[in-house]
């Protein structure tokens, strides 16, 4: 067949990528096994410990753009929940957005500690500009009279904030410039696939990753939501860059700030903070504990999950490259490498995936039709050298697909427990149509504007909070719904 000189031809570049990515993906996977085998964390405080220490004064930013919908909801739920008293939370809204605003208002009302910032132009601009506004009105606020806040921390509308993430962070800014709490996708029924592949890919990330990132000296981004900053490292940040905290000019300004904070020599910590839960949730899940981490949802269809990736993409990969370029240390390298990949990567595997549906079809049809002892008979030599080191490179990405397999397998089982795990395998498939198709959405969308020479457009996320039957069924499984009842 026509198609087969094709496959031939283009193999043995796929087949060495994979190599050369599986070898990458087994070098922290083989790091992370090592320190979860012998490593312990020395920094690690009892639950009545945290509940002891001293409040530093924490400040929330919550920049809102059409949130209308999500807002109250949000703040009654955490101002219940969150189970730390020395924190006043600030609104960014904007001047034509009067369903947020007239939401916002009504907080201040109920909320003494509830303050909203109004950007100074309409919206929307995007959400590093909302953030830098939001820091400008803090200030305002604390030469009013209020106490300066010792400690920023980012959220988002529709976040359910754990009730022990404020206290872990006030211990842990005592000794870290920038603290990331684990934002892990709430758990939806095995049926939602693609919010499914959310909680695979958070779980391996969040748990495994980055652990094995920031051990290995790498700096650690931003989630965007669940990040806490120390006051006095986001003033000298703010020195370094004419008051413009957060960059405007990308779409991922929690991963660029992240980047900052390392090359400006502070000191960042992800941390990982797990807890016991209550017997209904292990009998629930088959897991004993549950992380201290930022909960929401996340996008539920292919399309909205094509969109806000190719977002992740293009600040993440392209817009940060071609801003900062590799102008960093040998050791950074290494890591804007691995975030980058992913624009080789994810068109790749979704190559390969096909040439696997295509050399499987033509066994099968050969198999079928009775031809597969003739001459004339479509066998996997057709498509693959008949000798060389490409079959040499066979047992080990084939080695690799089960490698990645387990680890993920692995996360998402610490954090989800079993019945999430064993989905894990049937979703990867579509978790790499998803990628595959942002990562083209977002080169498209990069080069038009380069070559049009406009900016690129920010482009919000629908943001959907847990009903109140939703948030009560968390707390049940040991989650941050304490206050889901008020």
């Amino acid at each position: 067949m026509f198609i087969d000189p094709i496959i031939r031809f283009i193999i043995p570049p796929v087949s060495g990528w994979l190599f050369v990515s599986g070898c990458d993906e087994l070098f922290v996977d083989a790091w992370f096994a090592w320190k979860a085998a012998f490593g312990r964390d020395s920094w690690d405080i009892s639950l009545e410990k945290l509940g002891r220490l001293p409040e530093k004064r924490i400040a929330m930013f919550v920049p809102c753009w059409r949130e209308w919908d999500v807002i109250e909801q949000m703040i009654d739920h955490n101002r219940v929940a969150i189970d730390y008293l020395n924190y006043e939370i600030f609104l960014g809204v904007y001047p034509n957005d009067s369903q947020t605003i007239a939401k916002a208002a009504l907080l201040e009302q109920r909320y003494p500690a509830v303050h909203m910032a109004v950007c100074p132009q309409d919206g929307a601009t995007n959400k590093a500009d909302c953030l830098n506004w939001i820091y400008q009105r803090m200030r305002l606020h604390e030469e009013c009279g209020s106490a300066r806040f010792e400690v920023i921390v980012q959220h988002d509308a529709e976040d359910v904030v754990h009730p022990k993430s404020f206290q872990l962070i006030n211990h842990l800014a005592s000794q870290y410039d920038m603290v990331q709490i684990p934002v892990l996708p709430l758990e939806m029924p095995l049926r939602h696939l693609v919010h499914g592949t959310y909680c695979d890919e958070f779980a391996e990330y969040q748990i495994k990753d980055i652990y094995t990132r920031q051990a290995l000296g790498g700096f650690v981004p931003s989630a965007g939501v669940g990040t806490a900053f120390r006051r006095d490292a986001l003033e000298d940040i703010a020195r370094h860059y004419s008051n413009q905290i957060f960059n405007v000019n990308t779409l991922t300004e929690d991963y660029e700030i992240g980047l900052k904070f390392k090359r400006h020599g502070k000191r960042q910590f992800m941390v990982r903070k797990a807890i016991p839960v209550g017997e209904d949730a292990r009998a629930e899940n088959g897991y004993g504990v549950e992380y201290i981490a930022t909960r929401e949802y996340f996008p539920h269809t292919f399309r909205n999950a094509v969109r806000q990736k190719s977002r992740w993409v293009m600040g993440v990969a392209l817009q940060t490259w071609d801003q900062v370029g590799w102008r960093t240390s040998l050791e950074q390298v290494y890591w804007l490498w691995r975030d980058r990949k992913g624009l080789a990567g994810n068109p790749v595997t979704m190559l390969s995936n096909l040439i696997f549906l295509y050399c499987l079809a033509m066994w099968l049809i050969s198999r079928v039709s009775g031809a597969s002892g003739s001459s004339s008979s479509w066998n996997i030599a057709s498509v693959f050298p008949s000798a060389g080191f490409i079959w040499w490179l066979v047992p080990f990405n084939t080695f690799f697909i089960f490698e990645r397999w387990f680890f993920r397998i692995y996360a998402v089982n610490r954090v989800y427990g079993p019945r999430q795990a064993i989905g894990v395998i049937w979703r990867t498939p579509l978790a790499n149509l998803i990628n595959f198709a942002a990562t083209v959405a977002a080169m498209a969308s990069f080069f038009r504007a380069k070559l049009r020479r406009e900016e690129v457009r920010w482009v919000k996320t629908a943001h959907a909070f847990p009903s109140r039957e939703q948030l009560v069924e968390y707390h049940r499984g040991g989650g941050a719904a304490k206050g889901a009842s008020a």
